[in-house]
């Protein structure tokens, strides 16, 4: 019994308009991704990343068959799909 809302405003997503292109990159160095849109007849658009939640990077060796394996605080692993 999910229930989903939209937080698209709540998120800074309030664009009316034609996006037709992204860019991830971390603009302001602290570590976080923000996003950069490309829209149709308008300047970009650029959404900082302000989430304080803990960083989660992974660099995988041998790539296809790789797993993943994340712990949380002594918790159960959880298996990537």
């Amino acid at each position: 019994e999910l229930r989903f809302a939209d937080a698209g405003k709540d998120f800074g997503f309030a664009h009316h308009g034609i996006t037709y292109g992204l860019a991830i990159a971390d603009l302001d160095n602290d570590g976080d991704l923000d996003l950069i849109t490309n829209n149709l007849n308008e300047a970009p658009s650029l959404y900082k990343n302000t989430s304080q939640e803990p960083r989660v990077q992974v660099r995988l060796k041998g790539g296809v068959g790789s797993k993943v394996r994340l712990r949380r605080g002594g918790g159960e692993a959880v298996p990537s799909p």
